[in-house]
């Protein structure tokens, strides 16, 4: 049975303090505030990397990317807000398969989401 995400969270956590040990620099450790969840505080020093398998299409015709841990997160192009032009075309969005986005429900912990059929390999 493989491993949870909260569980490798916590086995590299464990690997982040050994090795800060190991070079001396617990200090940087311990100024991570006591009263907050270190688990948690990780998460949002060290994002979970997922990468992109596919995309899809929402219910508003926005391009969904579908990555490799069964999340799903939009990726739209609306400048100046997101700039990603990639995702506007098909070479775009082939050419992104395989890179990683920042997954905030693998931080979260949260279930696997529905993943229709990929349009990775089809036009617009």
């Amino acid at each position: 049975m493989g491993t949870t995400a909260v569980e490798e969270t916590e086995k590299d956590e464990g690997r982040i303090l050994s090795a800060a040990m190991e070079i001396g620099c617990v200090a940087l450790w311990d100024n991570i505030d006591r009263t907050v969840d270190r688990r948690s505080q990780y998460r949002r020093l060290y994002p979970m990397r997922q990468a992109i398998t596919g995309y899809h299409r929402d219910e508003e015709h926005h391009w969904v990317a579908q990555l490799a841990c069964g999340h799903n997160q939009h990726v739209r192009h609306d400048p100046p807000w997101q700039n990603r032009p990639w995702v506007t075309t098909v070479e775009g969005r082939r050419e992104m398969l395989g890179f990683e986005l920042d997954c905030k429900k693998c931080d979260q912990g949260a279930p696997a989401d529905h993943q229709p059929p990929s349009l990775s390999r089809e036009s617009d």
